[in-house]
C-alpha cells in the first residue's frame, strides 16, 4: 500500500555567498568558496557578463542577489534570496582572504578542496 509521509528535511551544514553582480567583489566570493582557481573554472562561467553555475541537474543561471552554495559533496547550487531567508539560517558569518581561500570553519572544520 502507498502512504503519504509527513517529513522534514535533515539539516545539510553548507556555506554560502551572496553573488552581487559586482565584478571583482563576487569573483572574490565565488573563488573563495570554491577553494581554488581550479575548481572555480570548472564550476561556474560568464556569459554575456551573466553568471552560470554548474549544479548537479546542469547550468544555471545566477542571478544577482543571489546565493551561491556550496553543498557537503563539492556540489554547488543557487537560490533566490527571497528563498535562502526563509529556508537557510546564518550560523555565522567568516571573512575569505583575498588569495582566495576560505579562512573559517567549513563544514567539519576542514578546509575546501
Amino acid at each position: 500500500m502507498n502512504e503519504i509521509m509527513n517529513v522534514v528535511k535533515k539539516p545539510i551544514p553548507a556555506v554560502a555567498v551572496e553573488y552581487t553582480g559586482k565584478n571583482v567583489e563576487s569573483v572574490q566570493g565565488l573563488l573563495a568558496l570554491a577553494g581554488s582557481v581550479e575548481k572555480f573554472e570548472t564550476c561556474f562561467s560568464f556569459q554575456d557578463d551573466e553568471l552560470y553555475v554548474n549544479t548537479l541537474e546542469g547550468e544555471h543561471h545566477v542571478t544577482v542577489g543571489s546565493f551561491v552554495i556550496r553543498g557537503n559533496f563539492d556540489d554547488f547550487w543557487s537560490i533566490k534570496k527571497e528563498i535562502f531567508e526563509a529556508t537557510y539560517e546564518i550560523q555565522k558569518k567568516e571573512e575569505y582572504s583575498e588569495t582566495f581561500g576560505y579562512t573559517g570553519d567549513f563544514r567539519d572544520g576542514t578546509q575546501p578542496r
